[in-house]
Protein backbone atom coordinates (compact mmCIF):
# COMPACT_ATOMS: atom_id res chain seq x y z
CA UNK A 1 0.00 0.00 0.00
CA UNK A 2 2.82 2.43 0.86
CA UNK A 3 4.48 1.87 -2.50
CA UNK A 4 1.21 2.60 -4.29
CA UNK A 5 0.74 5.81 -2.30
CA UNK A 6 4.34 6.88 -3.02
CA UNK A 7 3.91 6.04 -6.73
CA UNK A 8 0.62 7.91 -7.05
CA UNK A 9 2.05 10.90 -5.18
CA UNK A 10 5.15 10.94 -7.38
CA UNK A 11 3.03 10.52 -10.52
CA UNK A 12 0.79 13.42 -9.47
CA UNK A 13 3.80 15.61 -8.80
CA UNK A 14 5.28 14.77 -12.20
CA UNK A 15 2.01 15.62 -13.95
CA UNK A 16 1.82 18.90 -12.02
CA UNK A 17 5.44 19.71 -12.83
CA UNK A 18 4.90 18.95 -16.51
CA UNK A 19 2.02 21.39 -16.68
CA UNK A 20 3.98 24.36 -15.30
CA UNK A 21 7.42 23.65 -16.72
CA UNK A 22 10.50 22.34 -14.99
CA UNK A 23 12.43 24.50 -12.54
CA UNK A 24 16.19 24.76 -12.52
CA UNK A 25 17.94 22.24 -10.24
CA UNK A 26 18.66 23.90 -6.90
CA UNK A 27 20.62 22.35 -4.04
CA UNK A 28 18.57 22.87 -0.86
CA UNK A 29 20.14 24.18 2.32
CA UNK A 30 17.76 23.04 5.05
CA UNK A 31 18.28 23.19 8.80
CA UNK A 32 18.42 19.91 10.74
CA UNK A 33 14.94 18.43 10.88
CA UNK A 34 13.46 15.02 11.74
CA UNK A 35 9.88 13.99 10.88
CA UNK A 36 8.52 10.61 12.01
CA UNK A 37 5.17 9.19 10.87
CA UNK A 38 3.43 5.89 11.58
CA UNK A 39 0.63 4.31 9.57
CA UNK A 40 -1.29 1.21 10.63
CA UNK A 41 -3.63 -0.56 8.21
CA UNK A 42 -6.67 -2.63 9.09
CA UNK A 43 -4.81 -5.91 8.47
CA UNK A 44 -2.26 -5.10 11.18
CA UNK A 45 0.52 -4.01 8.83
CA UNK A 46 2.37 -0.97 10.12
CA UNK A 47 4.73 1.42 8.39
CA UNK A 48 7.03 3.77 10.29
CA UNK A 49 8.80 6.40 8.19
CA UNK A 50 11.48 8.73 9.51
CA UNK A 51 12.71 11.64 7.40
CA UNK A 52 16.01 13.28 8.33
CA UNK A 53 17.02 16.55 6.65
CA UNK A 54 20.43 18.12 7.09
CA UNK A 55 21.66 20.74 4.66
CA UNK A 56 21.60 19.31 1.14
CA UNK A 57 21.26 15.72 2.40
CA UNK A 58 18.10 13.74 3.02
CA UNK A 59 17.67 10.28 4.56
CA UNK A 60 14.34 8.45 4.66
CA UNK A 61 14.08 5.27 6.73
CA UNK A 62 10.95 3.17 6.31
CA UNK A 63 10.12 0.05 8.33
CA UNK A 64 7.27 -2.19 7.15
CA UNK A 65 6.05 -4.69 9.75
CA UNK A 66 3.43 -7.38 9.65
CA UNK A 67 2.06 -8.77 12.89
CA UNK A 68 4.82 -11.40 12.83
CA UNK A 69 8.11 -9.60 13.51
CA UNK A 70 10.02 -11.88 11.12
CA UNK A 71 8.30 -10.19 8.17
CA UNK A 72 9.72 -6.72 8.98
CA UNK A 73 11.50 -4.94 6.14
CA UNK A 74 13.75 -1.90 6.53
CA UNK A 75 14.18 0.39 3.54
CA UNK A 76 16.45 3.43 3.51
CA UNK A 77 16.83 6.08 0.81
CA UNK A 78 19.69 8.58 1.01
CA UNK A 79 19.65 11.60 -1.29
CA UNK A 80 22.77 13.72 -1.66
CA UNK A 81 21.41 16.71 -3.57
CA UNK A 82 24.78 18.47 -3.59
CA UNK A 83 26.33 15.42 -5.31
CA UNK A 84 23.20 14.68 -7.40
CA UNK A 85 23.20 11.05 -6.13
CA UNK A 86 20.55 8.82 -4.58
CA UNK A 87 21.11 5.52 -2.76
CA UNK A 88 18.47 2.92 -1.86
CA UNK A 89 19.27 0.33 0.81
CA UNK A 90 17.27 -2.81 1.63
CA UNK A 91 18.68 -3.73 5.03
CA UNK A 92 16.83 -7.03 5.39
CA UNK A 93 17.99 -8.53 2.10
CA UNK A 94 21.31 -6.62 2.04
CA UNK A 95 20.62 -5.04 -1.37
CA UNK A 96 21.40 -1.55 -2.57
CA UNK A 97 21.20 0.61 -5.66
CA UNK A 98 22.45 4.02 -6.60
CA UNK A 99 21.27 6.45 -9.22
CA UNK A 100 21.86 9.96 -10.44
CA UNK A 101 19.42 12.72 -9.52
CA UNK A 102 18.51 14.20 -12.88
CA UNK A 103 18.04 17.86 -13.63
CA UNK A 104 14.50 17.75 -15.05
CA UNK A 105 14.91 21.00 -16.96
CA UNK A 106 17.81 19.43 -18.90
CA UNK A 107 15.90 16.19 -19.40
CA UNK A 108 12.86 18.03 -20.74
CA UNK A 109 15.03 19.70 -23.39
CA UNK A 110 15.99 16.23 -24.72
CA UNK A 111 12.40 14.92 -24.66
CA UNK A 112 10.12 15.26 -27.63
CA UNK A 113 7.51 18.01 -27.23
CA UNK A 114 4.07 16.94 -26.09
CA UNK A 115 1.07 19.22 -26.26
CA UNK A 116 -0.70 19.50 -22.94
CA UNK A 117 -4.45 18.87 -23.02
CA UNK A 118 -6.74 21.76 -22.21
CA UNK A 119 -8.43 21.46 -18.85
CA UNK A 120 -12.20 21.42 -19.09
CA UNK A 121 -14.98 21.46 -16.57
CA UNK A 122 -15.79 23.60 -13.57
CA UNK A 123 -13.51 24.28 -10.63
CA UNK A 124 -14.13 22.70 -7.24
CA UNK A 125 -12.28 24.19 -4.28
CA UNK A 126 -11.44 21.65 -1.56
CA UNK A 127 -10.30 23.07 1.79
CA UNK A 128 -9.15 20.91 4.70
CA UNK A 129 -8.83 22.47 8.16
CA UNK A 130 -7.26 20.69 11.13
CA UNK A 131 -7.94 21.82 14.69
CA UNK A 132 -6.00 20.68 17.76
CA UNK A 133 -8.61 19.87 20.44
CA UNK A 134 -6.09 20.17 23.27
CA UNK A 135 -6.66 16.55 24.34
CA UNK A 136 -3.39 14.70 25.02
CA UNK A 137 -2.54 11.02 25.57
CA UNK A 138 0.70 9.41 26.60
CA UNK A 139 2.03 6.52 24.46
CA UNK A 140 5.37 5.24 25.77
CA UNK A 141 7.66 8.28 25.55
CA UNK A 142 5.45 10.08 22.99
CA UNK A 143 2.66 12.52 23.67
CA UNK A 144 -0.16 12.18 21.15
CA UNK A 145 -2.64 14.95 20.47
CA UNK A 146 -6.18 14.72 19.15
CA UNK A 147 -6.88 16.59 15.93
CA UNK A 148 -10.29 17.14 14.30
CA UNK A 149 -10.37 17.66 10.55
CA UNK A 150 -13.03 19.38 8.44
CA UNK A 151 -13.10 19.13 4.65
CA UNK A 152 -15.14 21.71 2.73
CA UNK A 153 -16.14 21.26 -0.94
CA UNK A 154 -17.08 24.48 -2.76
CA UNK A 155 -18.14 23.88 -6.38
CA UNK A 156 -17.66 26.57 -9.00
CA UNK A 157 -20.21 27.58 -11.60
CA UNK A 158 -21.29 24.54 -13.64
CA UNK A 159 -19.74 21.91 -11.34
CA UNK A 160 -21.66 18.69 -10.75
CA UNK A 161 -20.13 18.20 -7.28
CA UNK A 162 -22.53 19.32 -4.54
CA UNK A 163 -21.36 21.77 -1.89
CA UNK A 164 -20.69 19.93 1.36
CA UNK A 165 -18.77 19.91 4.62
CA UNK A 166 -17.36 16.66 6.01
CA UNK A 167 -16.26 16.54 9.61
CA UNK A 168 -13.91 13.76 10.56
CA UNK A 169 -14.69 13.19 14.21
CA UNK A 170 -12.84 9.93 14.70
CA UNK A 171 -9.63 10.14 16.68
CA UNK A 172 -6.56 11.13 14.74
CA UNK A 173 -3.56 11.06 17.00
CA UNK A 174 -0.27 12.43 15.77
CA UNK A 175 2.72 11.53 17.92
CA UNK A 176 5.28 14.12 18.87
CA UNK A 177 8.39 13.97 21.06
Amino acid sequence: MGTLVKFSTMFSLLILAASVGFPKFVVPNLPDLTVKTRRISSDGTSQVSTLYLKGARQRTETVYEKQARSAAMNWTVIRQCDEKRSFSLNERDKLYSSSEIEDWSERSKRARPVSSPQMSGAEVTVTTDSIDTGERRQFAHYTARRVKATTRFEPGLGASTPASVEEISNRRNFAQN
